[in-house]
């Protein structure tokens, strides 16, 4: 049995996911290590973006996104203690964005 390098393993489990996009499992008690491949996917989908410029392709590619994203959630919010809705509500006080070196 060969072993695929983690690109490969990566073009391949997003080839799955563009095949059948709901089979992901629930991410419901997942762990923030665990949501790793999932961005790692989410990545590789982006960069390949959608796989043709007709209004059913791009609609397609942008619900396959928002599908990613819905499993990453709410594990960020929860290792976060803060929903996406809490933050968009917190208030007047101003917030610094910081992006990941």
């Amino acid at each position: 049995m060969s072993f695929l390098q983690p690109t490969q393993l990566i073009e391949h489990l997003t080839d799955a996911f563009e095949r059948s996009p709901d089979k992901l499992p629930t991410m419901a008690s997942a762990t923030l290590a665990e949501c790793v491949p999932l961005i790692a996917m989410a990545l590789e989908f982006v960069g390949r973006g959608p796989a043709a410029l007709t209004v059913d392709a791009i609609e397609a590619y942008r619900l396959g996104a928002v599908k990613l994203l819905e499993h990453v959630r709410p594990v960020i919010e929860r290792e976060a203690d803060l929903t996406f809705g809490e933050w968009a509500i917190g208030g007047t006080e101003p917030v610094r964005l910081r992006l990941a070196a």
